[in-house]
């Protein structure tokens, strides 16, 4: 769908979203989201020295130079304690983690599902033998990103090709095993798929692996949704003595559903 002029709709009833995550978002486990290196705490904890007049490069030295009204308070001991990193959050200058950045592991795995659909999801179920959240935030890669899922969606990898590529992932696992793991591959990337696009099952789902700088989502992600239908647009916008610029966005059709037979 493209639209080239502009449209002011106004509804009578505004959208909405509906409430499915309690905090407003759904936040990835821990062991799935990259940690910020020492050397960002280091700088942290500089930045904090220099702030009480502490300069390290001028001969000041933290770890024996007390605070201004607090004797026996050293400014290293203070600014170690505003610079622990909180383990709980996953965003924000004292998260621990990198601002909700995956590990490498699920986004080398993004950027294959990007090319290749069979691979990954041999790859999901190749995890799934020994570490089934693993494999799931594999396979969820292979339909949240757009272009993954525009792969995906062309051309549906059937059971037996997943199965012929695990062989080579994991050559100790029996027919029967191989078959089984690339048939849940293939039936819960098609679960989650299914959820993105119409909401259903989405709740169920939980947490959904999504790597935004590798793979832009098409449709919301960890964040709450309209149970409206959405269609995918492209807009040109106009720029002055520019071209227009074409931007892809999404529009919802708002549904005002009655009870009274028409």
């Amino acid at each position: 769908m493209r639209i080239t002029r502009l449209v002011s709709p106004v509804p009578d009833v505004g959208c909405v979203t509906t409430g499915l995550f309690p905090d407003g978002f759904l936040r990835a486990p821990a062991r799935f989201l990259k940690r910020r290196p020492p050397e960002y705490w280091e700088d942290l904890q500089l930045q904090c020295q220099l702030s009480f007049g502490c300069n390290p490069d001028d001969g000041c030295d933290p770890e024996t130079e007390e605070l201004d009204g607090e004797p026996g308070v050293t400014v290293a001991e203070r600014c170690r304690e505003r610079t622990t990193p909180v383990e709980d959050q996953w965003a924000g200058v004292l998260s621990a983690f990198d601002d909700g950045e995956l590990i490498a592991e699920l986004r080398d795995a993004a950027v294959v599902a990007r090319e290749d659909s069979v691979q990954a999801l041999a790859a999901a179920a190749a995890a799934s033998v020994d570490d089934i959240d693993l494999a799931r935030a594999l396979n969820d890669l292979v339909v949240t990103g757009s272009a993954a899922f525009a792969r995906f969606r062309a051309e549906v990898p059937s059971i037996a090709a997943v199965a012929e590529r695990l062989a080579g992932l994991r050559p100790a696992l029996t027919d029967e095993a191989r078959t089984n793991a690339a048939a849940w591959a293939r039936s819960r990337a098609l679960e989650v798929a299914t959820a993105l696009r119409t909401g259903y099952g989405r709740e169920e789902l939980g947490w959904l692996a999504v790597s935004a700088p590798d793979d832009p989502p098409h449709r919301p992600v960890n964040v709450p949704v309209t149970e409206y239908p959405q269609f995918d647009l492209e807009v040109d916008v106009p720029s002055g003595v520019h071209a227009a610029r074409t931007i892809r966005t999404r529009a919802v059709i708002c549904l005002l559903y009655t009870s009274d037979a028409a």
